[in-house]
């Protein structure tokens, strides 16, 4: 393959898991995730197995200048070559709202250069930070953000509490349907297969995600890892990555609804 048509399709290959992921940045090991066997074998790398972060950067290389890579705490990630304050913005929109302390958690971003980030965010009005009804601080974009970035949905500036009231339901509906499904496969088990309450809702594989997501935010659940090699591909598959491409296989309840 040349170097113009080994960029080129490096290109490809980016675009196709950016589109999977959905996020303006991933880790390496979640970028082999969202790679078929045929992509990875024509960028050289192994079918399948522990490839190595190293591998796929020189894998990746030469990387186009819409992409950068950086490190992370313990990871490596491929993201959009735009300004932070852009990544955060897109970041929120996709996750709806964040803690501060998620986004520090899960953002790749330093604290002190994160702070400042959001800081400037909400100075310009881009970014608002509300109470939920836990007291704690939830970041989300401000209406006139949500407006722009969606053109042709208007979003009022002041939401009704009829409104809050009902979404607050249909949350603790989800979350009673969710325990049903729990213990409707575990057969009284400590631990609970991922995939086993994923099939028995049947839910939107982002919608699951999601409300996963809450549930152990929330402390509702606990999540944890497990070796895949124990699964076949499609049930793991229906398992849980988190945003650093850790897999976790089963959960346990925590808390009472």
């Amino acid at each position: 393959m040349s170097k113009g048509h080994r960029t080129t399709y490096i290109c490809q290959v980016l675009a196709n898991a950016f589109k999977k992921h959905t996020l303006d940045f991933m880790t390496l090991k979640q970028f082999i995730r969202f790679t078929s066997v045929s992509e990875r074998i024509r960028l050289g790398l192994a079918k399948t197995g522990n490839i190595k972060q190293d591998d796929v950067k020189s894998a990746l290389t030469p990387l186009p200048e819409t992409f950068r890579c950086l490190k992370y705490k313990n990871s490596q990630y491929l993201v959009r070559n735009v300004p932070n304050s852009d990544l955060l913005v897109g970041y929120i929109q996709t996750k709806r709202s964040k803690t501060f302390g998620q986004l520090n958690q899960h953002f790749p971003l330093k604290k002190n250069e994160l702070i400042k980030t959001v800081n400037t965010l909400l100075e310009k009005g881009i970014v608002q930070a509300k109470l939920s009804s836990t007291e704690k601080l939830i970041l989300c974009l401000s209406a006139k953000t949500a407006k722009a970035q969606k053109p042709g949905r208007p979003v009022p500036a002041d939401i009704p509490k009829t409104n809050a009231e009902s979404r607050e339901a249909d949350k603790k509906a989800s979350i009673i349907q969710f325990r049903q499904a729990y213990d409707a496969v575990s057969k009284g088990s400590d631990y609970v297969f991922i995939h086993h309450i994923r099939r028995n809702l049947k839910w939107r594989h982002s919608q699951f995600d999601k409300m996963l997501d809450t549930l152990m935010v929330e402390g509702y659940l606990a999540a944890h890892p497990g070796n895949p090699g124990d699964l076949a591909e499609d049930e793991v598959d229906d398992a849980y990555e988190d945003e650093f491409g850790d897999l976790y296989i089963t959960v346990s309840w925590r808390k009472a609804v």
